[in-house]
């Protein structure tokens, strides 16, 4: 918990001192990085030692829970504002598409084993970071 509040306050900080093109290429940075650490972790035999000890494991990630939890989760304040008819409008039209994605994809994933289903988030999660890296 205490690395946690010490990532809160340091996302606190660097949210208010930094521009939001530098927030987003930091975001696009660690969204690639885990992409390619967890990428890595699907390759490793089952039973194998982690990677990094879960004691410094443990509060590393407490601090950038606390940290990008912070971060981003205070610029996703600025889309309440764009709420509008138009944006309403706009999410009931894309429905019937977004139904068909959940289609096509439940089909997908039934047809995958649990690596290549992991292996194919890590490619997306990869391929959602590159585009805030070069913004």
């Amino acid at each position: 918990m205490p690395g946690c509040a010490l990532g809160v306050a340091a996302g606190l900080f660097l949210f208010k001192t930094l521009d939001a093109v530098l927030l987003a290429r930091s975001l696009g940075a660690f969204v690639i990085l885990y992409a390619i650490y967890s990428l890595w972790m699907t390759t490793r035999p089952p039973g194998s030692p982690q990677p990094v000890p879960p004691a410094i494991l443990r509060p590393l990630a407490s601090f950038l829970s606390g940290a990008v939890g912070t971060m981003f989760g205070a610029m996703a304040s600025i889309f309440f504002a764009m709420v509008t008819l138009d944006s309403f409008i706009l999410c009931a039209a894309a429905l019937p598409a977004m139904g068909l994605g959940l289609l096509f994809g439940d089909r997908i994933h039934s047809g995958l084993s649990q690596a290549a289903f992991q292996r194919v988030v890590c490619a997306a999660l990869f391929l959602c970071g590159v585009p805030l890296l070069v913004k």
